[in-house]
């Protein structure tokens, strides 16, 4: 099993207003985080949230191809806090709870029907033990961030 299917450009374009993108422009050293405050308006069908970054190789014949790792955490206005990828294997849409995935260098928390109000997306570099970050004489990383159904309100 891999991916997680095919852009669907109409869809993209629909959401377009509610979308936004955090493309490498945020730096995470160890044991660091990013926090996102995003809006989200009454009647969303779906939040969705993909956070990926680019690991260092990692080395041939290791028990685990990972060697950073970062996590995403969302919680929604009530509290309930969503790590990513929980649940996805068993259905389209996250379930609450879990804990931090330790393996995937991309994760998603999917919601449907999220709450309106202010949610907080979390990006923690949780172990950085290799820079991922070639422009920067530091060990840190960097994340893509994509947020559709929501838009970033403050970045923290």
């Amino acid at each position: 099993k891999q991916g997680w299917g095919t852009a669907d450009v109409k869809r993209l374009l629909d959401r377009a207003d509610v979308t936004s993108v955090v493309d490498e422009t945020d730096v995470l050293t160890p044991l660091a985080s990013k926090r996102y405050e995003i809006g989200v308006g009454a009647g969303q069908t779906e939040l969705n949230i993909t956070m990926a970054y680019k690991d260092p190789m990692g080395t041939v014949g290791a028990e685990r191809a990972r060697v950073n790792d970062l996590t995403l955490r969302v919680t929604s206005p009530s509290g309930t806090v969503y790590f990513g990828n929980n649940g996805l294997l068993m259905g389209n849409f996250s379930t609450s709870g879990g804990s931090s995935n330790q393996i995937d260098t991309v994760e998603n928390v999917f919601i449907k029907d999220p709450e309106s109000g202010t949610w907080k997306v979390e990006v923690l570099g949780d172990e950085i033990v290799q820079d991922g970050n070639p422009a920067t004489p530091a060990i840190d990383a960097v994340f893509g961030l994509v947020i559709s159904g929501g838009k970033i309100l403050d970045r923290l």
